[in-house]
């Protein structure tokens, strides 16, 4: 689930900054980007992707 913004905002630089890390974090290596077929950032720039998107292909051709 994506840490939700503050709806105060933040009392101090330092939880700013923890809720900034944790949101990239979430961004880049738990959220499914529809611009790069549902997979994340991290597997892309990984190369994990072709991986993921090839047993996805086998998932939908064993279901058809």
């Amino acid at each position: 689930m994506r840490p939700a913004y503050p709806v105060n905002g933040f009392a101090t630089i330092e939880q700013a900054r923890a809720w900034t890390l944790a949101f990239v974090t979430w961004y880049n290596s738990t959220h499914l980007h529809s611009a790069l077929q549902f997979v994340t950032p991290a597997q892309r720039h990984g190369g994990a992707d072709g991986a993921v998107l090839a047993y996805r292909r086998n998932v939908y051709a064993a279901a058809r």
